[in-house]
Formats: C-alpha cells, structure tokens, sequence
C-alpha cells in the first residue's frame, strides 16, 4: 500500500507476514482520490465520522455555529435546500398578482416584463433546488455514487455547481429589467452589482471542483501567495480559489441581507404592501443562504496540522510495526 498523508509518501509493502489483506489502520481511513480537484483538497479530510470536537477544531471562523451532521458543508447544504425551495415559492404569488390583483401598488412595469422577470425566478430556484440536492449528495458519509458519468457531471458537486450557475445567472438579466425601467433607483443597480459578484463567484466554483490528477490550476490564490508568502492571517483565510470564492459569495449574501432589511423596513413605513413581501422574503430567503454559506466557509479550510500530525504519527507508527 501507499499513503499519502501532507505531501509525504509512506511505503507499507507486504507488512503482514501471513499476507492478511483484511489488516487495517486502527481508524476508518477515506480512500485516496487521485482526481481530485481544488475543492476536494480544501475540504475532505482522511477522518471519517469526526466527532463534534474534531468538527469544531478545523474551524478558523464561526467557532460558534453548532454541529448537527457529519461534517459543516453536509449542515449548509440543507440550509440552501431550504433556500432554494423558497426561491422557487416565492415568486409564484406576484406573478399571480400580475392578473389577479392581489397587490394593487405592485411595480408598474409592462406585464410582459413583470412575467418574464418572476418566470425566471421560478426557472433559477429550481436550479438551486437541484443543486442543492447535488452537494448534499457529494457530502454524505459514506460517500455515494456520483448521479452521472458524464465529463462535466462527473461528481455531484461539479453537477451542482453548474446547477447553481444556470440559477444564478438568470439574476443579472431580471435586475436589468428593473434597471432599464426605473434607472434612477439605486437599490435595483446594487442588486444588479451582487448578481454580477455571485455569478462571477459560481463559476469560480465551477473551476475549482474539476476533478484532475494534474496540478491544479488556481487563478487568485497563487497571488495572495505571493503577496503574503504563506505567513499572514490573509493567506489563511485565503489561501485557495475556494475559501475565496465562498468568502466573495458570503459577503455578497451579508450585503444583500443588510439591503433587504433596508428595503423592508422602508416599505413598512410606506405601508407598502407589495414591497413588504419582496423584501421581506428576500431577507428571509438571504439569510438561509447566508447561514449556509457560514457553515461553508467554517468546514472548507484544510484540516490544521495538529490533526494531520496526529494522523500522521499514527500511519509511521503502523508502518514501523510491521515493516
């Protein structure tokens, strides 16, 4: 066999003298993926079933967050099915109300332009619903078998990436909509700013969860490297394309909330009743989101060397026992 654990190769060939295949290390051990890809990397560890304090201990921020599944990213992934199914709810009712009546202060934009802004509201939740679907899927412990074999669906993360990508792409041109016909308000050319930002940010997701057995290729990363030669408290909160992507996408959703919540309470004191729903599921929807990507971001640093070290030693001290 060989391991690789921390860029270190340990060699254990024919370490059981009676050929026993069934001998194994003293702890379950997750099999080496040699396509593996940015994410991967930044996420798995070789710990199968961490107990909570082990889940607690890799994290570098949001220490707070309680722990309730195997791993955070299996916690936010179920955050954002959440999310995702709301997005797809709640613009069912506006569209309604653009032939019913049901707000009559509601925008007046053209129907057609009212319709075809809430239909791809519905088109872009359930996208996100898949997606989400598909990340809890490359999550779960113990893993399971990817939903396809095609190239660019090869893992379910890489399918719920460009699942996220065809939701959230839709957002720029429905922000335009409102743009073009009420150019003056502010609050619609921000929005359309952070549609442009966590677009931007799914396709960095995209790249970093290709599989590849090649060096992989990282676009922003190597210059924070540069800049900070690997010792800063930048690095480690940047130190791949994916904790920067999931930051970007964080503080994108943190903006966004803090907006809705503006808007919202805007809207009471108009006693606009139209208004009151957008905004108000909007922040209800922002902060599912958020709270996702919180548990995110603290399961998606590289396990810290006190663990590595641990599981190290254990593997040098298995092999010197046997060879």
């Amino acid at each position: 066999k060989i391991l690789k654990m921390n860029d270190k190769m340990v060699n254990i060939d024919n370490y059981n003298n009676n050929n026993d295949k069934s001998t194994d290390l003293t702890s379950p051990q997750r099999p080496i993926d040699r396509q593996s890809s940015v994410m991967r990397d930044s996420v798995f560890t070789n710990i199968i079933n961490p107990s909570v304090s082990q889940i607690k201990e890799r994290r570098h921020v949001f220490h707070w967050l309680p722990v309730y599944f195997n791993n955070d990213i299996v916690h936010g992934c179920w955050w954002y099915v959440i999310g995702s199914i709301l997005t797809t709810i709640i613009p069912c009712f506006p569209l309604i109300s653009i032939y019913e009546g049901l707000w009559p202060e509601q925008s007046h934009l053209p129907d057609v332009d009212h319709t075809a802004a809430y239909g791809l509201l519905i088109f872009s939740g359930v996208f996100f619903t898949i997606g989400s679907y598909g990340l809890v899927r490359a999550f779960e412990e113990p893993p399971l078998k990817p939903l396809f074999s095609w190239y660019h669906f090869q893992t379910d993360e890489l399918f719920a990436m460009w699942m996220f990508l065809l939701g959230i792409a839709p957002s720029i041109p429905i922000m335009s909509i409102y743009v073009y016909h009420e150019p003056e308000n502010g609050a619609f050319k921000l929005a359309l700013l952070i549609c442009i930002i966590a677009t931007i940010c799914t396709f960095l997701f995209i790249l970093v969860v290709y599989p590849s057995d090649k060096n992989r290729r990282e676009l922003i990363s190597p210059c924070i490297r540069c800049c900070t030669r690997g010792k800063s408290c930048l690095y480690t909160h940047l130190q791949n394309d994916w904790l920067i992507s999931l930051r970007l996408f964080y503080y994108a959703c943190v903006f966004g909330d803090i907006m809705s919540l503006g808007l919202l309470l805007f809207s009471i004191k108009e006693n606009n009743g139209f208004d009151i729903y957008s905004y108000g599921t909007a922040l209800v929807d922002g902060v599912l989101f958020t709270i996702g990507t919180m548990y995110f971001l603290a399961g998606s640093y590289p396990i810290k060397s006190t663990i590595q070290s641990s599981t190290e030693n254990n593997i040098i001290e298995f092999a010197a026992a046997h060879l």
